[in-house]
Protein backbone atom coordinates (compact mmCIF):
# COMPACT_ATOMS: atom_id res chain seq x y z
CA UNK A 1 0.00 0.00 0.00
CA UNK A 2 1.03 4.01 -0.34
CA UNK A 3 1.17 5.21 3.08
CA UNK A 4 2.62 9.20 4.32
CA UNK A 5 5.49 9.59 6.30
CA UNK A 6 5.74 12.60 8.49
CA UNK A 7 7.50 14.38 5.54
CA UNK A 8 4.31 13.75 3.53
CA UNK A 9 6.51 11.48 1.47
CA UNK A 10 5.17 8.22 0.07
CA UNK A 11 6.43 5.40 0.19
CA UNK A 12 5.68 2.05 -1.99
CA UNK A 13 5.37 -1.11 0.26
CA UNK A 14 3.85 -2.76 -2.27
CA UNK A 15 6.00 -4.43 -5.49
CA UNK A 16 4.24 -5.90 -8.33
CA UNK A 17 6.46 -7.87 -10.63
CA UNK A 18 4.07 -9.63 -12.52
CA UNK A 19 4.09 -7.12 -15.54
CA UNK A 20 6.70 -4.73 -16.70
CA UNK A 21 3.25 -2.27 -17.74
CA UNK A 22 3.07 -2.08 -13.57
CA UNK A 23 5.61 -1.15 -12.82
CA UNK A 24 5.49 1.93 -15.35
CA UNK A 25 1.99 2.62 -14.00
CA UNK A 26 3.25 2.96 -10.21
CA UNK A 27 5.86 5.33 -11.30
CA UNK A 28 3.09 7.33 -12.21
CA UNK A 29 1.29 6.42 -9.34
CA UNK A 30 3.96 7.53 -7.10
CA UNK A 31 3.74 11.38 -9.42
CA UNK A 32 -0.29 11.58 -8.56
CA UNK A 33 -0.35 10.61 -5.40
CA UNK A 34 0.50 14.56 -3.68
CA UNK A 35 -2.09 16.02 -6.28
CA UNK A 36 -5.72 17.21 -4.69
CA UNK A 37 -8.33 14.85 -5.31
CA UNK A 38 -11.74 16.44 -6.73
CA UNK A 39 -14.52 16.15 -4.80
CA UNK A 40 -16.84 17.65 -6.91
CA UNK A 41 -18.99 14.77 -7.35
CA UNK A 42 -18.06 12.42 -3.64
CA UNK A 43 -21.78 11.96 -2.11
CA UNK A 44 -22.49 10.58 1.51
CA UNK A 45 -25.48 8.47 1.58
CA UNK A 46 -27.28 10.17 5.00
CA UNK A 47 -30.33 10.82 6.17
CA UNK A 48 -32.52 8.53 4.18
CA UNK A 49 -36.67 8.65 3.44
CA UNK A 50 -36.53 5.08 4.23
CA UNK A 51 -40.33 4.91 4.02
CA UNK A 52 -40.23 6.56 0.83
CA UNK A 53 -37.49 4.36 -0.69
CA UNK A 54 -39.54 1.60 0.06
CA UNK A 55 -41.80 0.44 2.98
CA UNK A 56 -43.34 -3.03 1.93
CA UNK A 57 -40.29 -4.74 2.84
CA UNK A 58 -40.10 -8.72 3.91
CA UNK A 59 -41.60 -10.64 6.33
CA UNK A 60 -39.06 -12.97 6.97
CA UNK A 61 -35.38 -12.79 6.12
CA UNK A 62 -34.36 -16.62 4.98
CA UNK A 63 -35.95 -16.62 1.44
CA UNK A 64 -36.86 -19.15 -1.24
CA UNK A 65 -37.27 -18.53 -4.68
CA UNK A 66 -38.47 -21.12 -7.07
CA UNK A 67 -36.75 -20.62 -10.68
CA UNK A 68 -37.62 -22.55 -13.83
CA UNK A 69 -35.17 -25.82 -14.63
CA UNK A 70 -36.41 -25.44 -17.94
CA UNK A 71 -35.16 -21.57 -18.42
CA UNK A 72 -33.11 -21.01 -15.39
CA UNK A 73 -31.55 -23.95 -14.74
CA UNK A 74 -28.26 -24.02 -12.43
CA UNK A 75 -25.91 -24.68 -15.53
CA UNK A 76 -27.87 -22.69 -18.16
CA UNK A 77 -26.21 -19.14 -18.60
CA UNK A 78 -29.60 -17.15 -17.69
CA UNK A 79 -29.50 -19.38 -14.15
CA UNK A 80 -26.25 -18.46 -13.60
CA UNK A 81 -26.99 -14.34 -13.79
CA UNK A 82 -30.03 -15.35 -11.44
CA UNK A 83 -27.61 -17.01 -9.12
CA UNK A 84 -25.20 -14.24 -9.57
CA UNK A 85 -27.82 -11.72 -8.50
CA UNK A 86 -29.48 -13.69 -5.45
CA UNK A 87 -25.14 -13.73 -4.50
CA UNK A 88 -25.05 -10.12 -4.71
CA UNK A 89 -27.79 -9.78 -1.88
CA UNK A 90 -26.43 -12.19 -0.05
CA UNK A 91 -23.37 -10.71 0.53
CA UNK A 92 -24.27 -7.87 1.97
CA UNK A 93 -22.22 -7.05 5.34
CA UNK A 94 -24.62 -6.11 8.36
CA UNK A 95 -27.54 -7.71 6.11
CA UNK A 96 -29.49 -10.25 7.74
CA UNK A 97 -31.70 -11.19 4.45
CA UNK A 98 -30.34 -14.08 2.96
CA UNK A 99 -31.81 -15.57 -0.91
CA UNK A 100 -31.92 -19.24 -1.92
CA UNK A 101 -32.71 -20.93 -4.65
CA UNK A 102 -34.47 -24.08 -5.67
CA UNK A 103 -35.48 -25.58 -9.29
CA UNK A 104 -38.83 -26.90 -10.93
CA UNK A 105 -40.32 -27.66 -14.01
CA UNK A 106 -41.78 -24.62 -15.92
CA UNK A 107 -44.34 -23.27 -13.38
CA UNK A 108 -48.55 -22.15 -14.81
CA UNK A 109 -49.94 -18.64 -14.10
CA UNK A 110 -52.12 -20.67 -11.40
CA UNK A 111 -49.07 -21.50 -9.90
CA UNK A 112 -47.46 -18.50 -9.71
CA UNK A 113 -50.46 -16.62 -8.67
CA UNK A 114 -52.94 -18.73 -6.82
CA UNK A 115 -55.35 -16.30 -4.10
CA UNK A 116 -53.35 -17.64 -1.57
CA UNK A 117 -49.95 -17.69 -2.35
CA UNK A 118 -47.57 -20.51 -0.18
CA UNK A 119 -44.17 -19.84 -2.03
CA UNK A 120 -41.67 -17.41 -4.48
CA UNK A 121 -41.42 -17.50 -8.11
CA UNK A 122 -38.89 -16.61 -10.64
CA UNK A 123 -40.08 -17.37 -14.08
CA UNK A 124 -41.15 -16.47 -17.82
CA UNK A 125 -44.75 -15.60 -17.82
CA UNK A 126 -46.85 -15.85 -21.20
CA UNK A 127 -49.52 -13.40 -20.32
CA UNK A 128 -52.10 -14.03 -23.56
CA UNK A 129 -54.89 -16.01 -22.58
CA UNK A 130 -55.77 -17.80 -25.67
CA UNK A 131 -52.41 -19.16 -25.54
CA UNK A 132 -51.72 -20.01 -21.73
CA UNK A 133 -55.20 -19.52 -18.96
CA UNK A 134 -54.67 -17.57 -15.93
CA UNK A 135 -54.29 -14.32 -14.57
CA UNK A 136 -51.57 -12.07 -14.04
CA UNK A 137 -52.21 -10.03 -10.56
CA UNK A 138 -50.17 -7.19 -12.12
CA UNK A 139 -51.02 -7.09 -15.12
CA UNK A 140 -54.27 -7.17 -17.26
CA UNK A 141 -54.64 -10.16 -18.94
CA UNK A 142 -53.47 -10.08 -22.48
CA UNK A 143 -50.75 -7.32 -21.97
CA UNK A 144 -47.84 -8.89 -23.31
CA UNK A 145 -46.11 -5.56 -25.52
CA UNK A 146 -42.67 -5.06 -24.51
CA UNK A 147 -43.41 -1.70 -24.25
CA UNK A 148 -45.85 -2.14 -21.26
CA UNK A 149 -43.70 -4.59 -19.44
CA UNK A 150 -40.66 -6.76 -19.73
CA UNK A 151 -39.60 -8.12 -16.48
CA UNK A 152 -42.10 -7.50 -13.22
CA UNK A 153 -42.49 -8.14 -9.76
CA UNK A 154 -45.53 -8.53 -8.03
CA UNK A 155 -45.93 -8.85 -4.39
CA UNK A 156 -48.52 -10.16 -1.98
CA UNK A 157 -49.07 -8.85 1.46
CA UNK A 158 -50.67 -11.40 3.19
CA UNK A 159 -54.78 -10.54 2.34
CA UNK A 160 -54.08 -9.68 -1.86
CA UNK A 161 -51.94 -9.19 -4.13
CA UNK A 162 -50.07 -5.87 -4.31
CA UNK A 163 -51.64 -4.34 -1.55
CA UNK A 164 -50.01 -1.89 0.86
CA UNK A 165 -48.75 -4.02 3.79
CA UNK A 166 -45.31 -5.56 4.15
CA UNK A 167 -44.51 -8.47 1.82
CA UNK A 168 -44.93 -12.21 2.42
CA UNK A 169 -44.94 -13.26 -0.97
CA UNK A 170 -43.69 -12.82 -4.22
CA UNK A 171 -43.60 -13.46 -7.99
CA UNK A 172 -41.07 -12.52 -10.63
CA UNK A 173 -41.91 -12.79 -14.18
CA UNK A 174 -40.24 -12.46 -17.27
CA UNK A 175 -43.06 -11.68 -20.10
CA UNK A 176 -41.79 -14.48 -22.75
CA UNK A 177 -42.81 -12.30 -25.68
CA UNK A 178 -39.73 -10.07 -24.94
CA UNK A 179 -36.61 -12.76 -24.63
CA UNK A 180 -36.04 -14.76 -27.44
CA UNK A 181 -34.47 -17.63 -24.33
CA UNK A 182 -38.20 -18.22 -24.05
CA UNK A 183 -38.57 -20.43 -27.13
CA UNK A 184 -34.79 -20.65 -27.77
CA UNK A 185 -32.87 -22.16 -24.70
CA UNK A 186 -29.17 -21.46 -26.62
CA UNK A 187 -30.25 -17.58 -26.82
CA UNK A 188 -28.58 -15.20 -24.75
CA UNK A 189 -31.58 -12.74 -25.01
CA UNK A 190 -32.42 -13.52 -21.46
CA UNK A 191 -32.63 -11.42 -17.69
CA UNK A 192 -29.28 -10.72 -16.70
CA UNK A 193 -27.96 -10.43 -13.34
CA UNK A 194 -28.46 -6.44 -13.36
CA UNK A 195 -32.21 -6.41 -14.40
CA UNK A 196 -32.67 -9.31 -12.19
CA UNK A 197 -31.35 -7.29 -8.93
CA UNK A 198 -33.81 -4.49 -9.97
CA UNK A 199 -36.92 -6.82 -9.34
CA UNK A 200 -35.17 -8.60 -6.34
CA UNK A 201 -34.58 -5.04 -5.25
CA UNK A 202 -38.67 -4.78 -5.35
CA UNK A 203 -39.29 -8.17 -3.53
CA UNK A 204 -36.91 -7.08 -0.68
CA UNK A 205 -39.17 -3.85 -0.47
CA UNK A 206 -37.68 -1.24 -2.84
CA UNK A 207 -39.85 1.29 -4.91
CA UNK A 208 -38.93 3.05 -7.97
CA UNK A 209 -37.06 6.73 -7.69
CA UNK A 210 -40.27 7.97 -8.88
CA UNK A 211 -41.75 7.53 -5.15
CA UNK A 212 -38.25 8.82 -3.28
CA UNK A 213 -38.08 11.56 -1.43
CA UNK A 214 -36.11 14.30 -3.46
CA UNK A 215 -33.48 14.76 -1.42
CA UNK A 216 -32.86 11.23 -2.29
CA UNK A 217 -32.48 11.28 -5.95
CA UNK A 218 -29.30 12.33 -6.05
CA UNK A 219 -27.38 8.64 -5.50
CA UNK A 220 -27.19 5.83 -7.46
CA UNK A 221 -29.19 2.11 -7.01
CA UNK A 222 -30.34 -0.69 -8.66
CA UNK A 223 -33.64 0.69 -8.62
CA UNK A 224 -32.59 3.09 -11.53
CA UNK A 225 -31.22 -0.32 -13.55
CA UNK A 226 -28.25 -1.55 -15.11
CA UNK A 227 -26.36 -1.84 -11.97
CA UNK A 228 -24.22 -4.96 -11.46
CA UNK A 229 -23.29 -4.37 -8.22
CA UNK A 230 -25.55 -3.20 -5.62
CA UNK A 231 -24.47 0.97 -4.52
CA UNK A 232 -24.15 2.28 -1.08
CA UNK A 233 -27.42 3.32 -0.76
CA UNK A 234 -28.99 -0.05 -1.63
CA UNK A 235 -26.55 -1.40 1.14
CA UNK A 236 -28.02 1.26 3.50
CA UNK A 237 -31.42 0.13 2.52
CA UNK A 238 -30.56 -3.23 3.15
CA UNK A 239 -29.17 -2.38 6.60
CA UNK A 240 -31.89 -0.76 7.82
CA UNK A 241 -34.69 -3.48 6.66
CA UNK A 242 -32.61 -5.75 7.72
CA UNK A 243 -30.24 -5.49 10.31
CA UNK A 244 -27.87 -7.86 11.42
CA UNK A 245 -24.33 -6.73 13.57
CA UNK A 246 -21.37 -6.76 11.23
CA UNK A 247 -17.46 -6.36 11.59
CA UNK A 248 -16.27 -3.31 10.64
CA UNK A 249 -14.80 -2.95 7.32
CA UNK A 250 -14.36 -0.55 4.11
CA UNK A 251 -15.31 -1.75 0.83
CA UNK A 252 -14.62 -0.15 -2.87
CA UNK A 253 -17.19 -0.68 -5.58
CA UNK A 254 -17.04 -0.45 -9.26
CA UNK A 255 -20.56 1.45 -10.30
CA UNK A 256 -22.38 0.69 -13.37
CA UNK A 257 -24.28 3.11 -13.29
CA UNK A 258 -23.36 7.15 -13.03
CA UNK A 259 -26.10 10.16 -12.44
CA UNK A 260 -25.19 14.00 -13.08
CA UNK A 261 -27.70 16.61 -12.15
CA UNK A 262 -28.42 18.85 -14.96
CA UNK A 263 -28.85 22.34 -15.25
CA UNK A 264 -32.87 21.78 -15.31
CA UNK A 265 -32.04 20.06 -12.40
CA UNK A 266 -32.84 16.56 -14.11
CA UNK A 267 -30.57 13.79 -13.84
CA UNK A 268 -28.58 12.10 -16.73
CA UNK A 269 -28.36 8.47 -16.15
CA UNK A 270 -25.17 7.02 -18.06
CA UNK A 271 -24.64 3.43 -18.13
CA UNK A 272 -21.03 2.32 -17.89
CA UNK A 273 -20.87 -0.66 -20.99
CA UNK A 274 -23.90 1.48 -23.27
CA UNK A 275 -22.70 5.55 -23.01
CA UNK A 276 -19.03 5.34 -22.95
CA UNK A 277 -17.82 5.20 -26.45
CA UNK A 278 -17.50 2.10 -28.48
CA UNK A 279 -15.11 2.42 -31.03
CA UNK A 280 -11.44 4.06 -30.57
CA UNK A 281 -8.85 4.90 -33.43
CA UNK A 282 -5.29 5.87 -33.05
CA UNK A 283 -4.92 8.96 -35.49
CA UNK A 284 -1.48 9.53 -38.07
CA UNK A 285 0.18 11.84 -34.81
CA UNK A 286 -0.37 8.60 -32.52
CA UNK A 287 -3.33 10.06 -30.89
CA UNK A 288 -6.55 8.29 -29.51
CA UNK A 289 -9.66 9.54 -30.28
CA UNK A 290 -13.19 8.54 -30.57
CA UNK A 291 -14.62 7.22 -33.76
CA UNK A 292 -18.16 8.90 -32.68
CA UNK A 293 -16.88 12.23 -32.33
CA UNK A 294 -12.86 12.41 -33.79
CA UNK A 295 -12.00 14.26 -30.42
CA UNK A 296 -10.35 13.04 -27.76
CA UNK A 297 -12.61 10.01 -25.50
CA UNK A 298 -14.92 11.46 -23.05
CA UNK A 299 -15.38 8.64 -20.52
CA UNK A 300 -17.73 8.71 -16.86
CA UNK A 301 -17.55 6.11 -14.28
CA UNK A 302 -18.87 6.00 -10.43
CA UNK A 303 -17.67 3.77 -7.52
CA UNK A 304 -18.72 3.40 -3.83
CA UNK A 305 -17.77 2.53 -0.09
CA UNK A 306 -20.11 0.02 0.72
CA UNK A 307 -18.70 -0.41 4.25
CA UNK A 308 -19.27 1.22 7.45
CA UNK A 309 -15.85 2.27 7.69
CA UNK A 310 -14.44 5.66 6.16
CA UNK A 311 -11.39 5.65 4.17
CA UNK A 312 -7.91 6.08 5.63
CA UNK A 313 -7.00 9.79 4.60
CA UNK A 314 -3.33 8.94 4.70
CA UNK A 315 -3.63 6.24 2.01
CA UNK A 316 -3.31 7.49 -1.68
CA UNK A 317 -6.06 5.45 -3.51
CA UNK A 318 -6.12 5.53 -7.31
CA UNK A 319 -8.24 4.35 -10.19
CA UNK A 320 -7.83 3.01 -13.00
CA UNK A 321 -8.88 2.71 -17.33
CA UNK A 322 -7.00 0.60 -19.14
CA UNK A 323 -7.38 -1.68 -22.55
CA UNK A 324 -7.04 -5.30 -21.79
CA UNK A 325 -6.27 -8.39 -24.16
CA UNK A 326 -9.96 -9.80 -24.88
CA UNK A 327 -9.86 -13.05 -22.67
CA UNK A 328 -7.46 -12.46 -20.38
CA UNK A 329 -7.83 -11.26 -16.76
CA UNK A 330 -5.56 -8.99 -14.51
CA UNK A 331 -3.70 -5.90 -14.22
CA UNK A 332 -1.80 -6.06 -17.67
CA UNK A 333 -2.64 -3.77 -20.15
CA UNK A 334 -2.49 -0.12 -21.86
CA UNK A 335 -3.43 2.50 -19.24
CA UNK A 336 -5.35 5.55 -20.34
CA UNK A 337 -5.95 7.13 -16.86
CA UNK A 338 -4.87 6.95 -13.68
CA UNK A 339 -6.12 9.17 -11.20
CA UNK A 340 -5.92 9.80 -7.32
CA UNK A 341 -9.45 9.80 -5.70
CA UNK A 342 -10.68 11.44 -2.29
CA UNK A 343 -10.72 9.83 0.36
CA UNK A 344 -14.60 8.22 0.76
CA UNK A 345 -16.36 8.59 4.24
CA UNK A 346 -18.89 5.53 4.78
CA UNK A 347 -21.45 4.17 2.75
CA UNK A 348 -20.45 6.69 0.18
CA UNK A 349 -20.99 7.20 -3.91
CA UNK A 350 -18.36 9.40 -6.00
CA UNK A 351 -18.02 10.11 -9.66
CA UNK A 352 -16.00 10.67 -12.67
CA UNK A 353 -16.30 12.34 -16.13
CA UNK A 354 -13.91 14.09 -18.51
CA UNK A 355 -12.19 13.75 -21.48
CA UNK A 356 -8.63 11.59 -22.40
CA UNK A 357 -5.98 12.52 -23.38
CA UNK A 358 -3.98 8.64 -23.31
CA UNK A 359 0.15 9.36 -23.46
CA UNK A 360 1.47 8.30 -27.15
CA UNK A 361 3.66 6.11 -25.41
CA UNK A 362 0.45 3.87 -23.69
CA UNK A 363 -0.85 4.01 -27.49
CA UNK A 364 1.80 2.64 -28.92
CA UNK A 365 1.19 -0.78 -27.05
CA UNK A 366 -1.60 -1.49 -28.80
CA UNK A 367 -1.69 -4.34 -31.25
CA UNK A 368 -4.20 -3.70 -33.92
CA UNK A 369 -4.73 -7.49 -34.82
CA UNK A 370 -5.72 -8.04 -31.06
CA UNK A 371 -8.99 -7.59 -29.56
CA UNK A 372 -9.78 -5.48 -26.27
CA UNK A 373 -12.00 -4.73 -23.33
CA UNK A 374 -12.34 -1.50 -22.03
CA UNK A 375 -11.67 -1.41 -18.50
CA UNK A 376 -12.68 0.49 -14.48
CA UNK A 377 -10.90 -0.57 -12.22
CA UNK A 378 -11.33 0.78 -8.89
CA UNK A 379 -8.52 0.68 -6.10
CA UNK A 380 -5.76 0.10 -8.26
CA UNK A 381 -2.89 -1.93 -7.49
CA UNK A 382 -5.04 -2.99 -4.36
CA UNK A 383 -3.83 0.56 -2.10
CA UNK A 384 -6.64 0.67 -0.09
CA UNK A 385 -7.56 -2.67 2.39
CA UNK A 386 -11.17 -3.34 1.91
CA UNK A 387 -13.64 -6.73 2.09
CA UNK A 388 -13.00 -7.98 -0.83
CA UNK A 389 -11.56 -6.89 -4.52
CA UNK A 390 -14.02 -9.01 -6.41
CA UNK A 391 -16.38 -5.98 -7.13
CA UNK A 392 -13.15 -3.19 -8.17
CA UNK A 393 -13.27 -4.00 -11.95
CA UNK A 394 -16.19 -3.85 -15.17
CA UNK A 395 -14.77 -4.00 -18.10
CA UNK A 396 -16.79 -4.07 -22.07
CA UNK A 397 -15.58 -5.08 -25.19
CA UNK A 398 -14.32 -1.96 -27.49
CA UNK A 399 -13.35 -1.74 -31.38
CA UNK A 400 -9.74 -0.35 -31.83
CA UNK A 401 -8.74 0.79 -34.62
CA UNK A 402 -5.39 2.06 -36.71
CA UNK A 403 -5.07 5.07 -38.67
CA UNK A 404 -8.99 6.06 -39.03
CA UNK A 405 -12.30 4.37 -37.98
CA UNK A 406 -13.60 1.26 -40.86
Amino acid sequence: MFTKTSSGLLILFAFISSCESCREDIIKIKEICDETPSTAYLLPVRSLDYDKLGSKYLVGTSQVVHACEDHFGLAMESGQELTAALAEINRIEGCKLQFTSVRDPHYSKATLFPATPVANYFDYVNNDPSAEPGTIPCHSDGSIACGDWVINTCRYDGSGWSGSNLTTHWVISANSYCYDHYSSSTSDDHPYKHGILHEFAHAFGMEHTSSWDADDLPYISTMEGNLHYLSALDAAYLRYRYPEAMNPHRNYVAGSVSRFLKSDGSYEKLVFWDNNPQSLYADASGELKDCSTQNDPEFFVSWFNTGDLDGDSKICGVNRIYLRESGTTGSEGITLLIWKIATMPYLSQDQWRGTIHAEKTEISKIDFSKTYDLVFQVNAWKTMEELTDTDNELSYPISLYSGSCH
